[in-house]
């Protein structure tokens, strides 16, 4: 009898021990996977809430790498299901890492997570040679979508006359909105590319050229104007003045191959981002006629969290066969393009879907195990599809996005078809039991005897009314095809768009409909006090007619309504020497339409000891500072007879610690090298004699 309960009661112990304890349901980097950077971080994920406690202790993981020995590290936790484990200091090029994740980790209902032991390797370093191959072949596989792959010197800020024309042939009660794209060319020697801002008549909101950056502007899900910087491989971020306030990029040593194909960020700040990763690869040993010292470019999709760490890492070569690809994708060419993800899309339970241009593939990817969930089209379909109007569904496709009414969109480029024609497509997918049912999809008109055919780019978006907004992307010039067009539901052109310059086109095309009461841009906002006053000053905010100005002495919670002013600036007086104020301004538009408050700034007043340049009776420094981001050097111009005179530069972080001083002997034109100044917000004072001016700016 003892023996039998002695049984049961192990039976029960193993049959509990399963039961509390927790495993993770998601590691990265993937147990036995290959080529990673040495600047690689381990994620851990249960699906559940870590216990925040445990993360923070000591004996948490040990790290060995087999050149590099045994690492520290430390711990992140994103948002309590996210932990991230930082090795101190990175691993070596050509090493095996193993990790050992002891159990000490646990679930915040105290659930222990058992623990792991799992190894990968960091790839090879980079000779100079194969890092002159890769951006060769990265300037091969970006004309497919970049058309032009000179890179400019500097962006530029010139007026419009180098923007390409345009006619609108069709303006028949579109979708009411404004129409965002960015023109590029396929003619090497044009580096003009304007994002742009246009009415259903033509009419310009706003454009500025950027030399090659700009691609894929749009207005993303966050509320916020992106685009791509292709000169420093990041993606910009502008509020509704137009003014750039952050930029994103990939981790884990990917952020020089973060890729301009999409970028998508979200309301809750989360940022999905492509990275095309270049590998040598002997591609003798994987197909017959492979190159043997061919460079070979995986997909790498990451998500950053808000504050920029990856939290979510899939990477083509850890899921994908190279020759997964398209039977027309070559390879055994120098350079293969096996996957060439377009498009990444946050679905609506969570998980996201890629658009694999060369394996004509859609995929869906479960954000909590990095598993793919399906595949549709392609070598590899998974799916059935019913009612298409082509037997081969899609072809080299771009743009996957879900819709409001639950089905998919997508651009189908039809490259390799027997019928060469693109066509804006909408499916319904029943997910469960893999069928995909073609529930609308539009080919325009053949022009002058041609098919519209875009061979790359193009994107498909559905409108709130019904109505579909499409790019045809790279098409053929001179054949009289339209660039981008409007469509009803009934396949009716509401609106359509040609560049008269028959190289020019548009990647991806949106419309929306934005007339912005926009707030300041906070890094605007400049303060020059007195003693007993304080003259305001801000940049312009987008549809403002007026501005309301409030101010309170700091630590009280009355504002005061300092007036009302047409003008960016605004002299407060009667104000108390020695003495810390807050200040705000709303933006006041056409038809009493405000904005939201801007942020809320300080100033302290000049004690009565300090010279008060505001009762000097002279006038304040004129200054303006540009570029603004800037990277390495900042140019400080002075206005007026100060400009010949000698100025003391001080600029100061956003903690008003100074970082740098420099007497100028003539203050006319001030260049200042900032290069070794961390990214974020600074502000530089200006002094010439009793004159001074501050100004903000972000060292990027």
């Amino acid at each position: 009898m003892k023996k039998k309960r002695s049984l049961i009661a192990s039976c029960l112990f193993v049959c509990l021990s399963v039961i509390v304890n927790a495993q993770f349901n998601y590691i990265s980097p993937v147990p036995g996977s290959k080529y990673h950077y040495p600047q690689e971080t381990i994620i851990l994920k249960t699906g559940e809430a870590f216990d925040e406690n445990s993360t923070l202790k000591k004996d948490i993981v040990e790290i060995y790498g087999s050149k590099s020995g045994k690492h520290g590290w430390k711990t992140i936790l994103s948002e309590n299901k996210t932990l991230i484990i930082k090795p101190e200091p990175e691993f070596a090029w050509n090493e095996t890492v193993t990790v050992i994740v002891h159990n000490n980790l646990k679930k915040k209902d105290g659930t222990t997570i058992t623990g792991n032991s799992f190894s990968f390797d960091i790839r090879n370093g980079i000779s100079t040679e194969e890092r002159e191959r890769y951006l060769r072949s990265d300037k091969e596989i970006i004309r497919e979508d970049f058309p032009n792959n000179i890179l400019p010197e500097q962006l530029r800020t010139g007026n419009l006359d180098s923007m390409p024309t345009f006619v609108i042939n069709v303006n028949n009660n579109p979708a009411h909105g404004q129409i965002f794209y960015d023109n590029q060319s396929d003619d090497e020697n044009d580096t003009n590319s304007f994002p742009t801002i246009i009415n259903n008549n033509g009419s310009i909101i706003w454009a500025k050229d950027l030399g090659m950056n700009g691609h894929d502007f749009k207005i993303n899900y966050n509320g916020y104007l992106t685009y791509y910087d292709l000169v420093n491989f990041q993606w910009i971020i502008m509020d509704s003045n137009y003014n750039r306030i952050d930029s994103v990029q990939c981790g884990n040593g990917y952020e020089l191959e973060t890729n301009g194909h999409d970028c998508v960020i979200y309301p809750d700040k989360h940022t999905f981002l492509l990275a095309y990763d270049d590998q040598t690869i002997d591609m003798s040993q994987v197909v017959a006629g492979g190159n043997s010292d061919a460079t070979v470019k995986g997909l790498i999709v990451q998500e950053l969290d808000i504050k920029k760490n990856v939290v979510f890492q899939w990477r083509s070569w850890d899921h994908f066969q190279i020759t997964d690809a398209d039977s027309n994708t070559v390879l055994t060419g120098l350079t293969v393009d096996y996957v060439h993800g377009n498009a990444v899309e946050r679905d609506n339970d969570g998980n996201i879907m890629v658009s694999c241009r060369n394996l004509c593939e859609i995929t869906k990817i479960n954000t909590s195990t990095g598993d793919i969930i399906w595949r549709m089209g392609g070598e590899n379909n998974q799916f059935k599809f019913l009612k298409d109007n082509i037997p081969q569904h899609f072809s080299y496709q771009h743009d996957i996005r879900r819709i409001t009414n639950g089905h998919v969109t997508l651009f189908n480029d039809g490259d390799y078809l027997p019928v060469q024609i693109s066509s804006a497509k909408e499916y319904a997918l029943d997910e469960v039991n893999k069928v995909a049912t073609l529930t609308w999809y539009y080919e325009h008109p053949d022009i002058n005897g041609n098919h519209v055919y875009g061979r790359a780019s193009g994107s498909t978006q559905r409108l709130p009314n019904g109505n579909t907004m499409i790019s045809w992307g790279t098409i053929y010039a001179d054949q009289g095809i339209p660039n981008i067009t409007e469509v009803d539901l009934n396949k009716n052109i509401t609106w359509e768009m040609t560049f008269d310059d028959g190289t020019q086109r548009s990647y991806r095309t949106h419309k929306y409909a934005w007339n912005p009461c926009s707030r300041i841009t906070s890094y605007t906002m400049n303060a020059a006090p007195g003693k007993t006053q304080v003259t305001l000053s801000w940049g312009d905010a987008t549809g403002a007619t007026k501005y309301k100005v409030y101010y309170r002495m700091a630590g009280t919670g009355t504002w005061i309504t300092a007036g009302k002013t047409s003008s960016t600036q605004l002299v407060i007086k009667n104000l108390i020497t020695s003495t810390k104020y807050e200040w705000r301004v709303k933006t006041i538009c056409s038809g009493n339409g405000t904005s939201h408050y801007s942020e809320t700034a300080s100033f302290t007043t000049l004690s009565a000891r300090e010279t008060d340049p505001l009762n000097s009776g002279t006038d304040l420094l004129d200054a303006e500072v540009y570029p603004n981001p800037a990277f390495a050097v900042i140019t400080l111009s002075i206005k007026g007879d100060s400009g010949n005179e000698p100025a003391l530069v001080t600029i100061r972080n956003m903690l008003g610690e100074i970082q740098m001083t420099q007497e100028i002997a003539n203050a006319g034109q001030i260049q200042l090298n900032v290069q070794n100044l961390s990214k974020g917000f600074y502000t530089a004072e200006i002094r010439c004699g009793a004159k001074s001016v501050i100004k903000k700016f972000i060292k990027e």
